[in-house]
């Protein structure tokens, strides 16, 4: 028979399974894990400590060394340089100076001490003369600032003095338009009330007698005199004149 590993089985000859297949296969169950087998493993190795410092610590290495001297000739000190002397360039010239040209000192001292002097004492002078125009002029530019002072002081009081007077002629005009506005309301409230007057001048009795004209108000003894005395007084004279004219007409005939 011929045996292969196709999916676990094993096959004959014929291509059929054969009756050992299912003690072939391998449970993956039943397999050791990683860690049983290291449990399993009996040679442990031992572990060793590295020398670390060997290759963090520098290692100082001796270095052997001997002393050796020796002692030579002192110099010799060298000549100086000769001076340098320039190469000769040019014509030679020469020149003669008369003897009264020589400066004699008894002779040209006075000149020079004098120049000297007047030149000293014009510079003093000059110095001082500059020194006076200096304080003569800080004097006046003291005299300017002291002045600019109180000239602004006298502008600031002229201005708080002009100020005050504003203000004061501002309240003045303040409490007349005030007192203007006051007497403009009590002015109107007076015509207001003369007009008032003058148009209800009047209408109270122009009114009371509409109102009686109308009948509004009735007086209980006019009332009385015009339903009760007056009809019997129309009705009294009536036939007063009535028994008059039959007597007069009575008279008439008579003395027909």
């Amino acid at each position: 028979t011929e045996s292969g590993n196709k999916k676990g089985k094993s096959i004959t000859h014929g291509g059929k399974p054969s009756q050992n297949n299912n003690n072939d296969l391998v449970n993956p169950r039943k397999l050791p894990s990683v860690a049983e087998i290291h449990s399993s493993l009996k040679y442990r190795r031992k572990r060793e400590e590295l020398p670390l410092h060997r290759y963090l610590v520098e290692q100082k290495v001796e270095i052997a060394f001997t002393n050796e001297s020796c002692q030579t000739d002192e110099f010799i000190e060298e000549p100086r340089p000769a001076p340098y002397i320039p190469m000769k360039t040019g014509v030679d010239a020469g020149t003669q100076v008369d003897t009264s040209m020589v400066f004699n000192y008894d002779r040209d001292v006075d000149p020079i001490l004098e120049v000297l002097c007047g030149k000293t004492l014009e510079q003093s002078l000059m110095e001082v003369r500059q020194e006076e125009q200096f304080r003569a002029l800080d004097k006046k530019k003291k005299g300017f600032l002291h002045n600019l002072d109180i000239e602004a002081k006298c502008i600031q009081n002229l201005e708080n003095k002009e100020k005050k007077l504003y203000d004061a002629s501002q309240e003045v005009l303040k409490k007349h338009r005030l007192k203007s506005r006051e007497e403009k309301k009590v002015i109107e409230k007076n015509m207001a009330t003369k007009c008032a007057l003058d148009l209800l001048n009047g209408l109270e009795d122009a009114v009371f007698d509409k109102l009686s004209d109308t009948k509004e108000f009735v007086h209980p003894v006019e009332r009385q005199i015009e339903t009760e005395f007056l009809p019997w007084v129309i009705s009294n004279s009536q036939k007063k004149l009535d028994s008059l004219k039959v007597s007069r007409d009575t008279v008439n005939e008579l003395l027909k």
